[in-house]
């Protein structure tokens, strides 16, 4: 992952085809303002392939279906092997909602499988964010 310019490239390559559904866990922090105590805004743990393709009007799906429309990678599964990117990503492209006031904020990814109630993380994002 690269930022600059308040634009944001991911890029994502997978050595093997996926055989199972990945999960994503994501988790949205705000600071407090002089409080090392952080307030959670979003938090979500899904299965990526029962949200790809559907129609839904919900906040989760739209981002998701926008975040996969803006790369390459397909929007349904099995995830095949391969290299798969998004290229100056901006907040306002992807439908992020734009009532966050100022401060610091922590974005986290956790991207994993799930068999018999262990999970195998495969990816972790964190990014710290600041509005001013």
């Amino acid at each position: 992952m690269s930022i600059k310019n308040g634009s944001m490239d991911v890029i994502v390559n997978t050595i093997k085809d996926f055989t199972t559904d990945p999960w994503v866990r994501l988790l949205v922090l705000m600071r407090r303002s002089q409080s090392a105590k952080n307030r959670t805004l979003l938090h979500y743990d899904i299965n990526v392939c029962k949200i790809l393709g559907r129609q839904q009007t919900n906040f989760l799906s739209t981002w998701l279906q926008n975040y996969f429309r803006l790369g390459n990678m397909p929007s349904e599964c099995p995830i095949r092997k391969g290299n798969y990117s998004w290229c100056n990503l901006r907040p306002e492209m992807l439908s992020m909602p734009m009532f966050f006031s100022k401060g610091q904020y922590i974005g986290g990814a956790n991207i994993y499988f799930r068999k018999r109630g262990i999970k195998n993380s495969i990816a972790n994002l964190t990014t710290i964010m600041e509005i001013k």
